[in-house]
């Protein structure tokens, strides 16, 4: 009976505001910065129910207990190993559909300790709750780290937590309570960040990059068809990633999975992009530092001197303030990164001479070939159009390219085509200055662009 007064007194508090206090993780309160309108105070450890679960390539389900402090070398912790902690988002748990493929990434990558923090409890509905919890769970994975580190110590240069969606602000403050114990984490990364509520607020309350020596962030979804977007827009880490701008995916227009995951299948591109950055061995999401989406498509933007950077698992710290953002293009299925090229497509001043639809631009290397199947647009007589495509596959020197589109008949006067690989620089030219057949239309490439191959 005094337990269920207890439980009461602090669902009252919760509701009228003022502070709470969760021994031994500390107390919180609804003052500044955290009186935002409709916010709540974080629910009881018992009614969140965290659970931390253990994986390494030994073994599997292995339960860590914060308030335990020998949890550790109860599981038989290797503090040798690198140490991951993973956590969810908005009405999600460990039975989410992308949880075992993560873990299994990560451990295909190496044996780590992978501790995934499955705080389902505190993380539905409504949101303005989850909003306060991650508060709590925040506390509560700090104060398990620092078990862990005094149980059997921990390899702390290989210590990473990474965080999805409203989970990206969890992570965060718990790299907050333990930078202000005097113990700065190497590593976040957040998976698009969640916006509401936290977007343009104070850095106490959201990721920034105080709260790790080295923040990184992937924006995926800072626009929808519903709202402004389930990620936050703003930067927050020390790397900022905007692929495809950072707002809508490709490939997301598609109707053939389920009405939730077509809702928010550019919030959930930023944990695939990060999963298979992981394992990759020959592709790596290359990004350009640019103050726009719009000048990274104008190519006003340039690599650093030490290279432009990588998204996903391999990002390093760049030598750039964090300011920057960075952007770049993927592939719109599975294999998602990709090669970027730049297409100019060149169409010529004959009467009737330009053309709508669909263009297909199978390029051949000295590596094999690959087939880019250009969006539907329309090219104009007399117009040079920019086409930014991500192939499947580095070809090396490319030889020949063949252009071919859905016509029944020979009714586009192309003049050029030219393809610039991005990451290279080079530059590559085929000169066709004719009606294009309703068949394959090959041209070979010289490796410059040239004057003479004009209307």
């Amino acid at each position: 009976m005094v337990a269920q007064l207890f439980w009461y007194f602090v669902f009252i508090q919760s509701i009228l505001g003022g502070e709470i206090c969760y021994p031994p993780y500390g107390c919180f309160n609804d003052s500044q910065p955290y009186d935002r309108p409709l916010a709540r105070l974080p629910e009881s450890p018992d009614k969140i129910n965290t659970v931390f679960t253990l994986y390494t390539r030994k073994a599997k389900n292995l339960l860590l207990h914060p308030l335990f402090k020998k949890t550790a070398s109860s599981v038989n912790f290797n503090p040798n190993l690198t140490t991951v902690f993973i956590t969810h988002g908005y009405i999600e748990s460990i039975k989410e559909w992308y949880v075992q493929m993560f873990i299994d990434e990560l451990l295909k990558y190496e044996d780590m300790n992978v501790v995934f923090v499955d705080w389902s409890g505190g993380s539905g509905f409504p949101y303005h709750q989850a909003y306060g919890n991650v508060r709590l769970v925040g506390a509560q994975l700090s104060y398990l780290i620092e078990n862990i580190r005094n149980d059997t110590g921990i390899n702390w240069q290989k210590l990473h937590l990474i965080g999805f969606s409203i989970g990206s602000h969890l992570v965060g403050y718990a790299g907050r309570f333990l930078r202000l114990k005097g113990l700065l984490v190497p590593r976040i990364t957040v998976l698009d960040p969640a916006a509401p509520l936290y977007e343009y607020q104070h850095t106490d309350t959201r990721i920034d990059p105080t709260d790790a020596e080295f923040v990184d962030v992937i924006h995926t979804d800072t626009n929808t068809l519903l709202v402004l977007g389930f990620g936050a827009e703003q930067q927050m880490g020390h790397l900022d990633f905007y692929p495809n701008g950072g707002y809508y995916q490709k490939g997301c227009e598609k109707l053939d999975i389920s009405v939730t995951q077509y809702l928010v299948c550019s919030h959930y591109r930023s944990i695939r992009y990060f999963m298979e950055s992981i394992n990759s061995q020959y592709c790596f999401y290359e990004a350009y530092p640019c103050k726009s989406y719009e000048d990274f498509k104008a190519e006003k933007c340039s690599c650093p001197t030490e290279g432009c950077p990588v998204m996903g698992y391999h990002a390093k710290k760049p030598k750039t303030p964090p300011s920057t953002r960075y952007y770049l293009e993927t592939r719109s299925e599975f294999p998602f990164c990709g090669v970027q090229y730049k297409l100019k497509i060149k169409t010529g001043t004959k009467f009737l001479g330009g053309y709508s639809g669909k263009v297909t631009v199978t390029l051949y290397g000295e590596n094999g070939f690959d087939v880019l199947n250009l969006p539907s647009q329309k090219y104009d007589s007399g117009t040079l159009e920019d086409v930014f495509y991500t192939g499947k596959k580095e070809l090396g020197k490319l030889i020949k390219v063949d252009v071919s589109t859905d016509a029944f008949i020979d009714n586009w006067f192309l003049i050029s085509l030219s393809v610039k690989h991005k990451t290279s620089g080079q530059e590559y030219q085929a000169c066709y200055k004719k009606w294009l057949k309703s068949g394959p239309n090959e041209e070979n490439f010289t490796n410059s662009i040239s004057a003479t191959c004009d209307d």
